[in-house]
């Protein structure tokens, strides 16, 4: 089985439902520590269908990528990686930018590079 995040009729990412449900548990547990909305809505009548509000999911992701930039923190750093990169091959494939800068060395554009060829649409 697997789950559905759309922008309207557009399949951004089809994960399996552990990848999936992991992702928003963890999206949801980021959302009150960067104080954003993360933008990801179930489907009332699917929930393995998730709505991203493409907006809200966009401030979330700036809110992260912010949030990562700023700390030389390498344990919170990696903590938010992963999470990060996704929300960036989600926004992406929703044509949506976002920028980040960082301070010292970051692996996240080859993280966001490798997601992007695993994540199945």
């Amino acid at each position: 089985m697997s789950m559905y995040f759309q922008l309207g009729d557009i399949d951004l990412w089809n994960p399996g439902n552990r990848s999936g449900t992991m992702f928003v548990s963890l999206a949801e547990a980021m959302s009150p520590i960067v104080e954003k909305p993360t933008g990801l809505r179930p489907q009332e009548f699917d929930p393995g269908t998730i709505d991203v509000d493409i907006e809200q999911f966009r401030e979330f992701t700036v809110a992260l990528a912010d949030a990562y930039g700023t700390t030389q923190n390498m344990v919170y750093r990696g903590m938010v990686e992963t999470i990060l990169a996704i929300c960036l091959v989600i926004t992406e494939r929703a044509g949506v930018s976002v920028e980040i800068e960082t301070r010292g060395p970051s692996g996240l554009g080859d993280r966001v590079a490798e997601l992007t060829r695993a994540m199945a649409r």
